[in-house]
């Protein structure tokens, strides 16, 4: 009885902690871990931790390396993961650091034999503030062999390990060539490395500060924050390892909301206007979801041409099917005949393309015409981006990230449906940023279907006959 007592007070006191939890606000950091080569890492340890290194949340992935955590909306010191039966045998650590966990994070950990440990990062002083400097320490685990030998064989001889030993356990040196560094998923120029002593617990260790300038176009960061992240490959050791930080944007000074979404349209002009694509070519994979499970997957090949024009050819380039978007109005191909003909205003291709293409009174005309209301703004976050909402939630509206201004979120509501559309996995491509995956939701928040993109090319030759419904069958770019 005295056990079954103890029992029913854990559970009673887990069951109150998880309402506590629950009833405050909390997000979620989720993701894959895997190896270099893509390879997903099953029971590996995720662990979010405070600056006295003490666990405050713990989970471990699954058979498809996958995992996630239900945390409260607040900074975190740092996240890690390895199975931990592979450290110091055949693998050491990923580490993330400065984590503001202020809404859903996405953290894909990839650990290898090189750990990059204490990651940090800050803007020097001067004047452009264009690049960041950062801090890590490299740690190879054959190295560390080779360093515990020999010490353990000195040990043996005298007493080492005084205070100011050196723990050399690091490449002896690093080139550019070795590093991959982003900013925001945009590789960085590095400019300078230089290799210093650490001072830790007694003993120094050499850590290294790489200078790389701050790509000029980036999907924009997380919150007012940038995301880093550092690859090292060392020649030495052919050994890699991974590791990430945040960093709080210094010009990340309060952005004046937009008065209305006609001015937040004019912003969005004025950012990309005469960089953006004004012609481009893609295939899709198509992934068609029902009771949350793929029901059924196709291949679609895309041309866009501004304004307005899209084609869409289902499956194989001879199909005969497919559809036609231009001057605001849809054709429906099938055998290469239009069977059905409509007015329609692509509300996606508007505010994913047109908008940085044309002039801005276009767009937002076009925009009131489809019921969105332009005179209501109000700052929002979707998906941990700090944006702007435009419209009614209740009706039609949009999500604009406040800082890059790209497109976020589309909802829209009529009288007999509702869906939303999410755009994400933002690329730099030719130095303008665009969403290669899509995804649709029902009016319920249930996916229905994934566009995922690939082979994109920007600036492809476009005729007009291309979007001539009449040659849909002999059009190909």
């Amino acid at each position: 009885m005295k056990t079954n007592f103890k029992y029913l007070l854990f559970f009673l006191l887990f069951h109150l902690a998880c309402q506590s939890v629950s009833g405050q606000d909390v997000t979620r950091i989720h993701g894959t871990v895997t190896d270099f080569e893509g390879n997903p890492v099953w029971n590996a340890t995720v662990r979010v931790k405070d600056k006295n290194f003490n666990n405050l949340y713990e989970c471990f992935t699954d058979s498809l390396g996958n995992y996630a955590l239900t945390v409260l909306k607040r900074p975190y010191y740092c996240i890690y993961s390895i199975r931990l039966d592979d450290y110091g045998k055949t693998r050491l650590e990923y580490w993330m650091w400065n984590i503001p966990a202020l809404d859903e994070l996405v953290v894909n950990p990839k650990y290898e034999r090189m750990e990059l440990y204490g990651l940090n990062a800050f803007e020097p002083q001067v004047e452009p503030q264009n690049t960041y400097m950062i801090y890590f320490r490299p740690m190879s685990l054959s190295r560390s062999d080779e360093f515990q030998a020999g010490r353990s064989k000195a040990v043996a001889e005298s007493q080492a390990n005084q205070k100011g030993d050196i723990i050399d356990i690091g490449p002896e040196s690093i080139s550019k060539e070795e590093l991959v560094i982003t900013v925001n998923g945009v590789e960085s120029q590095v400019v300078s490395i230089n290799k210093v002593l650490e001072y830790a617990r007694g003993a120094y260790m050499y850590g290294y500060i790489v200078q790389v300038i701050k790509p000029e176009n980036d999907s924009g960061g997380y919150d007012g924050y940038d995301r880093i992240s550092i690859v090292l490959h060392s020649k030495q050791t052919n050994e890699i390892g991974m590791s990430e930080c945040f960093v709080k944007r210094t010009d990340d000074n309060e952005v004046n909301i937009p008065a209305s979404g006609r001015e937040l349209i004019s912003r969005m002009n004025n950012r990309y206007h005469e960089k953006f694509f004004r012609s481009l070519s893609f295939s899709q994979e198509v992934i068609n979801y029902k009771e949350q499970k793929v029901s059924s997957t196709e291949i679609m090949h895309e041309a866009y041409l501004s304004p307005g024009r899209l084609i869409l050819k289902f499956r194989d380039w001879g199909s005969g099917d497919g559809l036609i978007f231009s001057n605001d109005s849809l054709y429906t191909i099938e055998k290469g005949r239009v069977i059905k003909e409509e007015s329609r205003i692509h509300d996606l291709l508007l505010l994913c393309f047109d908008v940085y293409n044309i002039a801005p009174g276009i767009t937002t005309g076009k925009l009131e015409t489809q019921n969105y209301n332009l005179d209501l703004i109000t700052e929002d976050h979707w998906l941990g981006e700090r944006a702007w909402r435009v419209g009614d939630i209740n009706g039609n509206c949009f999500w604009i990230k406040s800082e890059s201004l790209l497109l976020l979120k589309v909802q829209m509501k009529n009288s007999d449906k509702a869906r939303s559309v999410c755009f994400t996995n933002y690329q730099v491509i030719n130095n303008v940023p665009i969403a290669t995956q899509i995804e649709f939701y029902d009016a319920a928040g249930n996916l229905e279907m994934v566009e995922k993109y690939y082979d994109i090319k920007p600036f492809v030759k476009l005729g007009d006959s291309i979007f001539n419904p009449g040659n849909f069958i002999l059009s190909q770019w």
